[in-house]
């Protein structure tokens, strides 16, 4: 059995210790290194191992996860679809004025708009 983490953030190495001191025979990988993804089991996997040392376990999650990821992925499919990111930049202002008091026209802006 192998664990994969997926951390964010700095650190990877102290979990790696914690794990190796507590479960010596355990298989931990970090992200992006995966090895055989065969070996890899996730949280039930762990929690089911008779090996499992008698300690304090905590499964953290948000238990709206899963939808709000399904909504998140939504939101950004739609949002290209409907071509928002390319009507973001259009509607911005196709001329502005510098300090120096000089008109720049953005080099974005495919329309003679006087604004």
């Amino acid at each position: 059995m192998a664990l994969l983490f997926v951390l964010s953030f700095s650190g990877a190495e102290g979990w790696r210790n914690a794990f190796a001191a507590a479960m010596p025979g355990l298989d931990v990988r970090m992200w992006p290194n995966l090895g055989d993804t065969r070996d890899i089991d996730g949280t039930d996997g762990l929690l089911r191992d008779p090996d499992l040392p008698e300690v304090p376990t905590v499964r953290a999650g948000n238990s709206q996860g899963d939808a709000m990821m399904n909504e998140a992925a939504l939101l950004h499919v739609l949002r290209h679809h409907r071509r928002r990111p390319s009507m973001s930049i259009r509607s911005r202002p196709c001329r502005a004025t510098a300090r120096s008091g000089a008109t720049l026209r953005s080099p974005l802006c495919r329309t003679s708009r006087a604004d």
